[in-house]
């Protein structure tokens, strides 16, 4: 049993989605701070499925600042689970002010992580996302060298330093020499 006696799983983050989507009345108000704080105690919880899912909900927040905040805070968190649900979340909430933690994200030593960031940069239109799938996909970068130089200044993506794509291709050639496709 979790908080307040009730079993932690999908259910409360849902929950928790549900109550603060609630219009502003009195009694929506009381639920939304408690929906609030159930989300807040799963956020901080030691289990890492359950960070990950109070994670997951940020996302159903859309222009909630609060929720940005927190789900950005997730992109640094100690379990690649978390980070990956951060990244979604803040897809999902289309929050483009995201955009350069994002690009930080998809330098992660994680699969999952830089895979989900990309994915929400290509949800916010952000040429970073469809670089990276390109990358892992054909094994070339599209940009030119000038172009790759100038990222590189700035800190983003570059051929010299991306683990993440590093670390997805040698998983897909360590599969292909091996013969496991899937």
């Amino acid at each position: 049993m979790d908080h307040h006696g009730l079993r932690c799983g999908f259910a409360i983050p849902m929950l928790c989605a549900a109550l603060l989507s609630v219009p502003g009345t009195q009694l929506a108000q009381a639920q939304a701070g408690k929906a609030w704080e159930i989300l807040k105690a799963g956020l901080g919880d030691s289990n890492t499925e359950r960070r990950a899912a109070a994670t997951s909900v940020l996302g159903l927040m859309v222009n909630n600042a609060d929720a940005q905040a927190l789900a950005r805070k997730g992109l640094s968190d100690e379990k690649p689970e978390v980070r990956a649900a951060a990244a979604g979340a803040l897809g999902d909430m289309r929050a483009k002010g995201a955009i350069p933690e994002l690009k930080n994200a998809i330098q992660d030593k994680d699969v999952s992580v830089v895979l989900a960031a990309a994915h929400a940069l290509y949800v916010l239109k952000d040429p970073s996302g469809y670089e990276v799938y390109y990358a892992i996909l054909t094994g070339q970068d599209r940009r030119t060298e000038e172009d790759v130089e100038r990222s590189e200044e700035v800190g983003a993506i570059g051929r010299r330093r991306r683990p993440g794509i590093d670390s997805i291709r040698r998983t897909g050639a360590e599969r292909s020499e091996s013969g496991d496709e899937g």
